[in-house]
């Protein structure tokens, strides 16, 4: 393998810091090098598309104003560096910038931004930029009423509600002007007026009190106003403003600050999910309708950005949402409201830009599709929810098939914090290691929550996730009421659930949870959408929570169509590490073929990461089989033909992860399943506990029972033949069967 420097330091004229400053003379170099290093502060492996290769250089390290360079190895010869033809600097564009001339409405700009991130779009030329707010200021003594003067006295077109501002001159050394500049500057930056951006008409303020640390446009609590006018008959500062620049007028009594930034104004204020942060798409080779676009005059928008994590390659658009219309139901808490959804829409930048404006609405837009991946199981709903589980989604490979092209995939890390529990209704000390959770409303035995505190636990119907820090917990959960958690090392790393008074520790309750978890720091789940609370540094904690299907698991789902409910999105393997013992920013890639996933794995607490890669079965073809409930499994019982004489019959049920001593449980509790129905129950009951001492099916002549089973799982089952007291008269042999 060969290396070639195309841009060689011995010609000054060939380094990409000399193209730069031939480029565009407003590069000022010594803004963006490395203050500890005093190399720069560049990234020479964010994107690339159509043989462009994008290096974002910042001045502050991550969320600080930056450019963004594009450069064409051309010929690849580095003696031709620099020139037509050869490896070049063929555009570049700002945050704080761009375009330099005025802003026309409706088009992309960045001014008063941070580079955040850029995204590839595959071979189509386009990136995106993300950037968040990094606004230069100006103050003034003007009072802003409640509604302005028509724009028509300014000389402007009538119909708009305008205001003439008088701006504050302010000084930093030597220069003195009317221009924006940043009121707290860190060096490299000066604070000088003018410093970032000479202020164009188009460009957007919003208003505050002076003295406001922030302005809070996107929700309407402040103005965003849009200047029209600069020097008004030829007074310095004289600047007039068109109000309602974003949704709403406020009334502000002087002194106010106006803080500098472009907006996205692709989307309504009246949108779900507005924010602060602006995206725009550049093609510096054929952004301006086929022209090239070298500084960023024509940036564009996106009719449905929300600023979630996302790609837009190869087959489509699939970036992460919230939808109102799926927000989860009931009274836990606001963190649990927000499960995982993704915005799909097919097609290829900047085509799939240009849809109508959805409002995260399914099938309010056509083309436009919403896909819940973390979607309820049997009406229930378990982590990982939105802020606790990043989102980074990922296209299929490059060269995949037309049918496999239009799916995506994601690796959904389970991190914890602001549920189960948080630390508004912590784990109470017993004695010891031990510690326990009491829940402030408890539906039924096997159901119960916190209201605004901590999640749902639905121990019928989905599996509990429980960890001590950094370690799984190990059930210990059962219908004895002589069984006691040990509250020393003897019981270290183990729980249990009490459904009955008793079980688990004397005087329990039904719902109490009990955790035996050595060195806690913290008795809550703590952590954040990075990581969990273990690697960011705080010593064990206690998470105990619903734990849906796709948390700590590798998932495809489709592009092509809105589904809230699973039916066309697979796990394609599950466990890619301990629970919140994972980053964030999990993430897959595939093969060009789309043959093989390449994963992560964490292993030594943090201490160590390996590369896996796993087998891309083939995505299947749509059937009829309801995945989000339980499957219906007929059991047929016939007594007559085993020679008994029976009352009632029972289905007992389980799966091999749960097996122990030879016996098959259904959940981590060791307590037989039993199916005692022609039809799965609705509800949070679809089977009961062989504690329970249910009633069996009557079953005198033949009779049959539907399983409640999990989908694509080996099911073990056996049948149980009873009298009318219930007492056994037959039991079978455990026997398979599998779950379509």
């Amino acid at each position: 393998m060969t290396f070639t420097n195309l841009t060689p330091q011995s010609s000054m004229s060939a380094s990409i810091v000399q193209q730069m400053g031939a480029f565009d003379p407003t590069f000022i170099p010594s803004y963006y090098k490395h203050s500890a290093t005093g190399g720069w502060n560049c990234s020479l492996s964010s994107a690339m598309s159509a043989g462009v290769y994008f290096i974002p250089c910042l001045a502050l390290g991550g969320d600080s104003p930056g450019w963004i360079f594009a450069f064409s190895p051309g010929d690849g010869n580095p003696a031709h560096a620099g020139q037509s033809g050869g490896p070049r600097v063929i555009g570049a564009i700002n945050t704080f910038n761009t375009p330099k001339g005025p802003v026309a409405s409706g088009q992309g700009a960045l001014t008063g931004r941070s580079v955040h991130a850029i995204a590839e779009t595959g071979e189509t030329g386009w990136i995106a930029i993300d950037g968040n707010e990094y606004a230069p200021i100006n103050t003034a003594s003007t009072s802003i009423p409640a509604n302005g003067a028509d724009c028509s006295i300014y000389g402007l077109p009538a119909g708009k509600d305008c205001i003439l501002i008088q701006i504050d001159s302010h000084t930093v050394g030597n220069v003195t002007g009317y221009e924006p500049y940043l009121a707290s500057p860190v060096s490299p930056f000066l604070g000088t007026p003018g410093e970032l951006r000479t202020t164009q008409i188009g460009d957007t303020a919003c208003v505050t009190a002076a003295g406001a640390g922030y302005c809070r446009w996107p929700n309407g609590t402040n103005e965003l106003m849009t200047l029209k006018i600069k020097n008004y008959i030829g007074v310095n500062g004289a600047w007039v403003f068109q109000r309602k620049a974003y949704g709403t007028e406020r009334a502000v009594t002087g002194p106010v600050t106006l803080w500098w930034e472009s907006v996205q104004s692709a989307i309504p204020p009246s949108a779900t999910g507005v924010s602060g942060a602006v995206q725009v798409w550049w093609n510096p080779v054929a952004g301006c309708a086929g022209a090239p676009d070298p500084r960023g005059d024509c940036l564009i928008q996106d009719s449905n950005e929300y600023h979630g994590h996302g790609e837009w390659r190869d087959g489509g658009e699939a970036q992460a949402v919230n939808v109102p219309a799926w927000k989860i139901p009931g009274r836990a808490n606001a963190f649990e409201n927000w499960p995982n959804v993704y915005q799909t829409i097919l097609g290829q930048v900047p085509a799939i830009l240009q849809y109508p404006f959805a409002n995260a609405t399914p099938n309010a837009a056509a083309g436009v599709n919403y896909v819940l991946m973390n979607p309820p199981f049997a009406g229930a709903y378990g982590v990982p929810f939105q802020p606790d589980g990043g989102t980074h989604p990922n296209p299929a490979g490059a060269h995949a098939s037309p049918n496999e092209a239009i799916r995506a995939f994601d690796n959904y890390p389970v991190q914890g914090g602001s549920y189960d529990p948080n630390e508004s209704s912590p784990f109470a000390a017993v004695s010891g290691q031990l510690y326990r959770y009491r829940p402030g409303t408890v539906t039924d035995s096997d159901d119960f929550y916190t209201a605004n505190r901590v999640a749902y636990i639905n121990r019928k119907l989905m599996a509990t996730g429980a960890s001590c820090g950094s370690h799984p917990l190990i059930d210990m959960s059962s219908a004895s009421t002589t069984y006691s958690l040990p509250e020393d090392t003897a019981g270290s790393y183990e729980y249990c659930v009490a459904r009955n008074r008793n079980e688990c520790r004397s005087r329990s309750l039904p719902g109490d949870v009990y955790v035996n978890c050595p060195g806690v720091v913290v008795p809550y789940c703590q952590g954040n959408a990075v990581h969990g609370g273990t690697p960011d540094g705080i010593g064990n904690d206690i998470c105990v929570g619903n734990l849906s299907k796709t948390a700590n698991a590798i998932a495809q789902f489709t592009l092509d169509r809105t589904d809230g409910s699973g039916a066309y999105s697979r796990v394609l393997a599950s466990a890619t590490s301990r629970l919140r013992m994972v980053s964030g920013f999990e993430n897959n890639r595939l093969l060009p073929d789309n043959s093989w996933v390449l994963y992560r794995q964490e292993f030594l607490n943090y201490q160590r990461e390996e590369m896996w890669m796993m087998r891309n079965l083939p995505y299947p073809e749509k059937d009829s089989v309801n995945r989000g409930a339980f499957v219906p499994v007929p059991i047929q019982l016939d007594p007559v033909s085993a020679g008994v004489s029976v009352n009632n019959g029972v289905v007992e049920f389980g799966y091999a992860e749960y097996a122990q001593s030879g016996v098959y449980y259904c959940t981590t509790r060791a307590d037989i399943c039993q199916a005692n129905d022609a039809s799965v129950p609705a509800g949070n009951a679809p089977f009961v506990f062989a504690s329970e001492a249910a009633r069996g099916l009557a079953c005198r002549a033949g009779c049959t029972i539907m399983v409640p089973a999990i989908s694509s799982r080996v099911l073990y089952y056996r049948i149980r033949y009873r009298d009318a007291s219930n007492n056994t008269v037959a039991l079978g042999p455990w026997q398979v069967a599998v779950t379509p």
